[in-house]
């Protein structure tokens, strides 16, 4: 394990993890030396510290969330990373509204210390990284290495408030080009000046040279397993409605499982009061675990859910739905892969008919499958599917932000499969009268969408997104005059916001 101390100008000691100073690269430049490091030591891993907080940082913790080589660690005050707040205009999903309380996967990475492996930075070429700072790099290679397969988060350094580093708009934008569609320079170009009041055209302009970067990543070596599980004891949840012969399906497949589950929740709806269970086969068939059925009248997938974790008592949980097909292997295959990864949240490949996963390595989930994804009971202690987003869309994008701010990360194994039939009939999701349908200006977009979006984004993302749709908007519709569909996307806009703060008032009377 090596220690490159700096003071982000340059490299000032070198060490071994002994504490025993090595020999300094002699180029004065960080990113220079931080590459020769890497190119001298291939096999270590490589913390950096930065000088100024040597004594206000436990070492030992950071090295204990380092679990493998395809892990990046950083850590400071997440306020004075270069690209925030800015990055959110141009980047939607989960890893720019980063937690300041617990662990938080990201690939935002800061110069304050952090810890990497010295084969993931000899996969990058110093030739593409002049004149940037030691953060620039570092935020590069977790940008490029997060979805091709590294796991990067960002740890909240407990020491005294300093002042926000001021903002360099030529490293913004050279970042964008760098790394995204030129288009998007473009637009953040002109979010800065709508709502920054920051006339940024010799950062835009200057950046325009760079072109994208295009690298190709792979993982380094990896351990085989954390651990052994001898015995994967696991419950399952199944919300249902009007899908009997399909859900006997499922809990056939459970019962050709090598590993059975202690028990089975199954929440049947059906909104007709006068209406009685149809799932009369699980009293009057011999099934290898307990079934746990639950009827209800009220309908919808989030207070299903919900009742059922109530009612589980596994050390795993499995979020089914009732319209898929695993083969016999499926449960070995995910404590196989909970062996090899050591997470407490993990999302499958939920393929539909004529769907292939070409992906293949573990990677950070901007996305949890409320029908396809493993979680650890104590991931649920503190997590309840949303009542506001009942009926509506976005309750398990809503449930991984929960996990994400209790310090859990969702992670995506492309390996496990399952079949999603997406039946004709029946389901979790009944025909629901919404107050808006008759409006004669529709919310755009959907109250519930605008609700999830403001709980748990960045400002700045949500008046990206909100640009971003107006334009996706336009070609969707039949407004052509731009004047007149401007006028009508303020009026939808403020529709949603309108009814996305009423759902939340009616959720919590």
């Amino acid at each position: 394990m090596i220690h490159f101390y700096h003071n982000s100008k340059t490299l000032v000691k070198l060490t071994d993890e002994s504490g025993k100073e090595l020999a300094m690269p002699l180029n004065k430049k960080i990113v220079n030396q931080f590459f020769e490091v890497a190119s001298r030591y291939p096999e270590d891993r490589i913390i950096w510290i930065k000088e100024s907080i040597v004594n206000k940082f436990n070492k030992q913790e950071l090295v204990s969330y380092f679990k493998d080589n395809n892990y990046m660690l950083s850590l400071g005050d997440i306020k004075n990373q270069f690209l925030v707040p800015e990055i959110g205009y141009v980047t939607d999903g989960p890893f720019i509204a980063v937690s300041e309380k617990v662990i938080y996967p990201t690939w935002l990475m800061q110069d304050t210390a952090g810890m990497v492996a010295a084969a993931v930075i000899n996969q990058f070429d110093v030739a593409n990284y002049k004149n940037v700072s030691l953060e620039y790099l570092l935020t590069s290679v977790a940008r490029i290495g997060q979805p091709q397969g590294l796991f990067c988060y960002h740890i909240p350094l407990e020491q005294p408030s300093i002042p926000i580093t001021p903002k360099n708009t030529r490293a913004l934008f050279k970042f964008v080009v760098q790394h995204y569609k030129r288009s998007w320079s473009l637009l953040l170009f002109f979010l800065l000046f709508r709502y920054e009041n920051l006339f940024a055209f010799y950062s835009f302009s200057k950046a325009q040279s760079n072109s994208k970067f295009k690298i190709e990543f792979k993982i380094p070596k990896l351990k085989t397993s954390f651990f052994e599980i001898k015995n994967f004891d696991y419950d399952v949840v199944i919300p249902t409605m009007g899908r009997r012969d399909y859900l006997k399906d499922v809990l056939i497949d459970l019962s050709k499982q090598d590993n059975l589950p202690s028990k089975v929740v199954v929440v049947e709806q059906n909104s007709d009061q006068n209406s009685r269970s149809e799932l009369n086969y699980i009293d009057n068939s011999d099934w290898p675990f307990i079934i746990d059925h639950c009827f209800t009248h009220q309908t919808g997938a989030c207070n299903a859910r919900n009742i059922a974790l109530e009612k589980v008592n596994a050390t795993w949980l499995l979020l089914f739905d009732d319209d898929v097909r695993i083969d016999k292997d499926f449960i070995s295959s995910i404590a196989k892969s909970i062996n090899e990864t050591d997470v407490k949240a993990m999302t499958f490949a939920c393929l539909q008919e004529g769907e292939r996963e070409s992906r293949k390595a573990y990677l950070q989930w901007e996305n949890f499958g409320s029908g396809c994804s493993v979680v650890h009971k104590e991931t649920i202690r503190n997590c309840k599917f949303d009542m506001v987003l009942e009926h509506g869309y976005g309750e398990d994008s809503d449930f991984g932000m929960q996990l994400r701010n209790l310090g859990y990360d969702v992670i995506y194994a492309p390996q496990i499969h399952m079949d999603h039939l997406k039946a004709p009939i029946g389901g979790f999701r009944s025909t629901f009268e919404f107050k808006w349908q008759n409006d004669a200006i529709q919310p755009k977009p959907s109250p519930h969408i605008l609700y999830h979006r403001r709980k748990n984004f960045t400002r700045e993302q949500l008046k990206g997104y909100k640009i971003t749709l107006f334009f996706k908007f336009y070609f969707d519709q039949s407004i052509k005059n731009p004047f007149t569909y401007f006028n009508y996307f303020k009026k939808a806009w403020k529709k949603s916001l309108y009814w996305s703060n009423l759902l939340a008032q009616d959720a919590t009377n």
